[in-house]
């Protein structure tokens, strides 16, 4: 029967019983409990929100990944030299950065086939812009371009730190050999063999950027 219009309507609060709510979530979700930064109220509810994109990216980030084995690297920069010019190359030849997004997930997928560690193509930028300012420190240091006291001065040249100096700096890469057959030829020594490219890089590029992610808190 409907209320007769004469007769005065009173509205009652609800009471919040919100709180009970989420003692109720809580006994049947479990994450409720772990993780209570990611709960959000709407209204008398309480909701699980998903971390943004940048929250998992800063949590990935915080993980150290161990060191890149020595077949790993030799891979790695297999797949980079390739597409340097248009990673890094002049303004006219680089490709969107959308497109570079794809060639450091092409990258890293590659490397990941070695079933080392799964690499990521963030981390696998990160650690190509470390063996490439260590490659061109440790030539300038060789050449006495920089202190002697820096990084750098007491490392060898290996013919993995050749080749990405041929591709990234190759006018610096030109005086490196031209210095080194002006030793090999004064002295009878000479650069790495290749036959122990592999570890001789590994020991020299790995060594440094461990070092370099430990000073930066990477």
């Amino acid at each position: 029967m409907p209320p007769s219009p004469h007769m005065s309507q009173r509205t009652v609060p609800m009471k919040d019983n919100s709180e009970h709510r989420v003692k109720q979530l809580r006994g049947t979700y479990p994450q409720f409990t772990q993780n209570t930064n990611h709960t959000q109220k709407v209204g008398c509810m309480c909701v699980e929100t998903r971390p943004s994109l940048e929250e998992t990216m800063a949590r990935a980030s915080m993980e150290r990944a161990p060191a890149f084995t020595s077949e790993e690297l030799e891979k790695f920069v297999d797949g980079v030299l390739p597409q340097y010019t248009l990673l890094y190359g002049p303004p006219d030849k680089q490709v969107s950065a959308h497109q570079k997004k794809d060639i450091w997930r092409a990258i890293a997928k590659d490397v990941r086939t070695l079933g080392v560690y799964h690499r990521r193509s963030t981390h696998c930028r990160k650690r190509w812009e470390d063996i490439r300012h260590w490659s061109k420190k440790t030539a300038e240091a060789q050449l006495g371009m920089a202190s002697q006291r820096g990084r750098g001065a007491h490392r060898t040249m290996t013919p993995l730190m050749f080749r990405i100096l041929a591709v990234a700096y190759p006018e610096l890469d030109g005086r490196m050999r031209a210095s080194q057959q002006t030793q090999g030829a004064s002295s009878g020594g000479g650069a790495v063999a290749p036959e122990h490219e592999g570890a001789a890089s590994h020991m020299a590029l790995e060594g440094e950027t461990t070092e370099s992610e430990a000073t930066s808190g990477t």
